[in-house]
């Protein structure tokens, strides 16, 4: 029972922070205009790294296009880099064990990325569908894809982190 309440206030934290998430990026596309889409241009060849179809890397140098300067860039670096300290940390305060904080970890991110697309959705109106590009990281350089990739990773983390939380938490 016990991991039972700790699932769902982690899940909880999750939610809430998706929710900050979304309305800071709300302030920052009103801020600096970035419009609907989070890609500032196409993307052409040149500005790609490596694609592996539902997820592309840009090179260094085209990560520019996320953002209208180099400091905005760094800014963001250090709020995405941020996300994922306080992500860890509740993680390692939840779990136990190694694998627990694994599993947390995997489980709050999950359900931070899943809310953060959810609050944009009811609070903008954006994304308008699954296919729509985003920006999904920018360390160490900018990651973009559609909206769906995220959200199947996510709930795929979800799902492992529930197995790996609650498969020994049955007792005979």
């Amino acid at each position: 029972m016990k991991n039972f309440q700790k699932i769902t206030f982690v899940v909880l934290f999750g939610i809430f922070f998706g929710l900050l998430e979304a309305i800071v990026v709300i302030y920052l596309r009103q801020l600096f205009g970035s419009g609907v889409t989070p890609i500032g241009r196409q993307i052409t060849p040149d500005d790609i790294a490596l694609t592996l179809g539902f997820i592309t890397f840009l090179k260094s140098s085209a990560s520019s296009l996320i953002t209208q300067s180099q400091w905005l860039l760094s800014l963001e670096r250090w709020r995405e880099l941020s996300t994922l300290v306080m992500l860890a940390t509740l993680s390692f305060i939840a779990g136990k064990t190694i694998k627990e904080k694994f599993a947390y970890f995997l489980l709050v991110f999950g359900v931070w990325d899943i809310f953060y697309y959810i609050f944009l959705k009811i609070v903008t109106g954006w994304p308008a569908g699954f296919f729509e590009p985003d920006v999904y990281f920018l360390i160490p350089t900018a990651w973009v894809g559609p909206v769906i990739t995220p959200l199947m990773v996510s709930s795929i983390m979800i799902l492992l982190a529930l197995f790996l939380l609650l498969k020994g938490s049955k007792k005979p």
